[in-house]
């Protein structure tokens, strides 16, 4: 939502509406109330079956981006490639892309 209308809403404490908060990009999604624990059940089970040590990278470098520089963060991206490349995860993904199916992942650690 960037720095300014941060500290707008820092400043003045107005509450604002959940379609604002969208709006704004401060929320992701809006449900109404009785599909909210649907949809929030459905993303975490999207999360827990999807490839947990990527997830893990992906947040990582994520999280280096609003402190390292550009340089940095393209080379820990180049590593993290080269790394990735060489798991099981990434070739069930592959073969589940080549064969149109779900993919099954099985690295359940997260690394961080």
């Amino acid at each position: 939502m960037g720095p300014y209308r941060a500290k707008e809403l820092f400043f003045s404490a107005q509450p604002i509406t959940a379609e604002t908060a969208h709006e704004w990009g401060i929320v992701n999604h809006l449900y109404p109330l009785e599909k909210l624990e649907q949809e929030a059940i459905r993303f975490a089970e999207k999360l827990a079956n999807g490839p947990a040590k990527a997830f893990g990278l992906m947040k990582k470098i994520t999280d280096q981006s609003s402190t390292a520089g550009l340089a940095e963060i393209l080379e820990q991206e180049q590593i993290t490639q080269a790394m990735m490349i060489t798991t099981d995860d990434h070739l069930e993904g592959v073969s589940a892309f080549k064969e149109k199916r779900k993919p099954v992942f099985n690295q359940k650690q997260q690394v961080l």
